[in-house]
């Protein structure tokens, strides 16, 4: 694997590749970006960046339940996508969910967003939908299981 997750210390890198990366859905909804909200969800929020080697190439952010493994944002540089790095996330991301106890992992996409080709691909599934949103989860259950010793 490529990628590794660091924890993130820096929040306008963050902030600055999510919100021009989430612009044109923010445009085309007429919604303005939010960059108070953005800094309180920084500190409530587990916040990575996404390095190949030592280049920084995105971001990646959590919350957690009991049960749940949420992603709040997975972005990925421009000049960097369609390399198969987001991919490489997602497997690093179940990884960790199963590492931390988690039953499923779930995600919320625009409904015109061509990584949800991705996501099922990777086995999520759709289980709401409104207001322009996707909402969609890949569990975890059978992954806890391990096969028996010989």
């Amino acid at each position: 694997m490529r990628i590794r997750f660091q924890t993130a210390t820096d929040k306008e890198y963050a902030e600055h590749l999510v919100k021009n990366n989430m612009a044109p859905y923010y445009q085309t909804r007429g919604i303005e970006w939010d960059s108070p909200r953005y800094q309180i969800s920084w500190k409530e929020f587990d916040n990575y960046e996404v390095l190949v080697g030592d280049i920084r190439v995105g971001v990646a952010r959590f919350t957690y339940d009991d049960a749940t493994t949420y992603i709040r944002d997975l972005q990925i540089e421009p000049s960097h996508q369609g390399q198969g790095l987001g991919s490489e996330c997602f497997s690093h991301i179940k990884t960790r969910a199963i590492q931390r106890g988690s039953s499923r992992i779930i995600l919320r996409a625009f409904e015109e967003n061509p990584a949800i080709k991705l996501y099922r691909y990777l086995g999520y599934r759709k289980i709401r939908a409104g207001q322009g949103l996707i909402e969609m989860q890949l569990l975890l259950e059978n992954e806890h299981i391990k096969p028996p010793s010989l």
